[in-house]
């Protein structure tokens, strides 16, 4: 089952920073939280961000990447205002990531709050992960609210296939639990 793309572009043909993570307090927590747990294995010679919308994330992990910070995201429009804002230090792509090929392998997938987005096609994510993903010391980053996914089952279903955690955590922010897991594959 593909993911209808409508609603998304919808959204963002709406308003500009439709989410609010530009202005978000939330958002510069849940960034140095992301942070504190890719500077133990920084840097990343090439990083992928799955589901980039505007590409605030994408600019983010460049402060951890050597060469090359891609994001990826459904969206033209977020796409579009991501070139616009940050095309110097990243590549933009409008797509779905489960039919994304990389020209490349990536060192750092990341997904953040994208997690329900993949649920019903996890095992789709997992497979076009490891299409992304180095297969020596490549790592897999996911980033989530708890309350709005399934509690972390999807952590469960990416171990049962070929992911094994190397760092989790959970942290308050803006009023919400969210959890981190850092995985490679096994």
């Amino acid at each position: 089952m593909k993911k209808d793309p409508k609603p998304l572009e919808e959204l963002y043909q709406s308003k500009e920073d439709p989410y609010g993570i530009k202005s978000s307090q939330a958002h510069a927590r849940r960034m140095n939280e992301i942070g504190a747990f890719l500077d133990e294995d920084a840097p990343f010679l090439r990083a992928l961000d799955v589901g980039c919308g505007e590409g605030c994330v994408t600019a983010h992990l460049a402060m951890y990447v050597d060469t090359m910070t891609v994001g990826i995201d459904v969206s033209g429009t977020a796409i579009k205002r991501a070139v616009h804002s940050y095309d110097q230090d990243s590549e933009f792509v409008e797509g779905d990531f489960i039919e994304y090929k990389p020209r490349r392998k990536f060192d750092l997938v990341i997904a953040t709050g994208v997690v329900d987005c993949f649920l019903g096609r996890i095992d789709k994510f997992t497979d076009a992960v490891g299409r992304c993903l180095k297969k020596r010391g490549g790592r897999l980053l996911v980033s989530h609210v708890k309350s709005t996914s399934d509690g972390d089952g999807y952590l469960k279903r990416l171990c049962a296939s070929g992911f094994k955690a190397v760092r989790s955590a959970e942290f308050m922010c803006g009023g919400s639990v969210h959890s981190i897991h850092l995985l490679k594959q096994a």
